[in-house]
């Protein structure tokens, strides 16, 4: 889901919550089937004596289409705004949803009533969201995105979680600036003179981690790593080359060798190489932001 995609949900859920039922489809229902005016009509039947009688129970409705509980809910909020709604989804049949109305005894249990059903509404929310709700914290904490030859990575991140890729290079630039000002990618830090004759003609990501093992190096920041409790595993003690293409293990690496290279170079050196990412097969480096691509001079 794109965070286009997760402000219209959020949207729907404002919505929703100003709504007895919280489905919102644009227009008003009209009944048009014999059948359907007549479920109609015994429904409203149903729901009058219900609310007439003493009973604190709640009123129980089940439809399975869509149209028919839009119905309703207009229904509901047109002639009852009094009355509180839910929808209970079925285990045993994902179509099929049970529209339970209550009354308010009072406006406090109203508004407890509004407050949970809010609160189911966020978690649903949330779980539809998945993976989105991640980047959007980094969105809103303008926090540093770190990757190693990371321009595809951006591309994808930008396509499968923000929005299409716009068409115009430049645009998309400063669209991604205006997300994530702070992106520094250790493939091009490497190309610093100081770390490429220590490299030679590679500069995998792998290179990169055997290079900062040298705790003699001068160039590098002098800092350690120290695992918590239960990761020992990412340990560097261990033999693990086979841990590599690990997600988890990838991203641990590339934020070490990052800090270890980074805090190494100069202030200078360091405005150098921010928001400046490797382009493969180029002789010239992504800018993000305003500023025009260039050449690395390293």
């Amino acid at each position: 889901m794109t965070l286009r995609e997760a402000k219209k949900k959020r949207d729907d859920l404002l919505i929703s919550l100003n709504t007895s039922a919280g489905i919102t489809t644009a227009g008003e229902i009209i009944l048009v089937k014999e059948s359907d005016r007549e479920k109609s009509d015994k429904f409203i039947a149903d729901l009058l004596s219900w609310k007439s009688s003493s009973t604190k129970e709640p009123f129980d409705f089940k439809e399975n289409t869509k149209y028919f509980r839009k119905y309703v809910y207009d229904y509901l909020k047109k002639e009852h705004p009094e009355l509180l709604v839910k929808t209970l989804q079925s285990e045993e049949n994902i179509n099929e949803k049970t529209i339970q109305i209550f009354k308010a005894e009072d406006e406090d249990e109203k508004k407890s009533f509004m407050m949970k059903k809010k609160q189911q509404l966020e978690e649903e929310l949330l779980g539809q969201l998945g993976f989105t709700s991640i980047i959007e914290l980094l969105v809103e904490s303008k926090k540093k995105l770190i990757g190693h030859n990371c321009y595809l990575d951006l591309l994808f991140l930008y396509s499968h979680f923000v929005d299409h890729v716009p068409h115009n290079y430049h645009e998309f630039k400063s669209k991604l600036f205006e997300l994530f000002p702070q992106i520094y990618d250790t493939k091009f830090i490497a190309t610093n003179t100081k770390f490429q004759t220590k490299l030679g003609p590679s500069s995998a990501l792998v290179q990169l981690l055997n290079m900062c093992f040298n705790k003699d190096d001068t160039d590098l920041s002098p800092m350690n790593i120290k695992l918590a409790e239960g990761f020992e595993d990412y340990s560097f003690d261990k033999a693990n080359n086979l841990r590599l293409h690990e997600a988890g293990y990838d991203a641990f690496i590339t934020g070490y060798v990052y800090a270890k290279m980074f805090y190494g170079l100069t202030l200078e050196e360091q405005e150098r190489v921010a928001n400046s990412v490797n382009v493969m097969k180029s002789f010239h480096f992504f800018k993000n932001g305003l500023g025009a691509d260039e050449e690395p001079f390293f």
